[in-house]
């Protein structure tokens, strides 16, 4: 007498692999957009400043800019992975007066 498993579709084969790379949706207070890729070891400092080349914005001498994911900001140096950034995560863009600037 053999038993057998019920099994169903393979779990393996229906769960998605990690990713490195991701596309990144990146919006303005003002209605500016861009979609990005990039991979998932690059910094949060590395997308921002791909994304205020895109978007083509000046920047004005005392004036900072700033990746906010879900109402956070994000620092510079952590990685999009560590920021929680997954594919077709949306992130704003934003600036700020620089501390100290006149």
């Amino acid at each position: 007498m053999s038993i057998e498993q019920e099994t169903g579709p393979d779990k393996k084969s229906d769960e998605k692999k990690p990713k490195d790379k991701v596309e990144v949706e990146v919006r303005t207070p003002d209605g500016g957009r861009v979609e990005l890729k990039a991979k998932l070891t690059d910094t949060v400092g590395e997308l921002k400043d791909r994304a205020i080349t895109a978007l083509g914005v000046q920047p004005a001498p005392g004036v900072v800019f700033f990746l906010f994911l879900g109402g956070a900001r994000l620092a510079d140096l952590m990685t999009l992975s560590a920021a929680g950034v997954r594919d077709e995560t949306v992130l704003v863009l934003a600036s700020e007066p620089q501390v100290g600037a006149r």
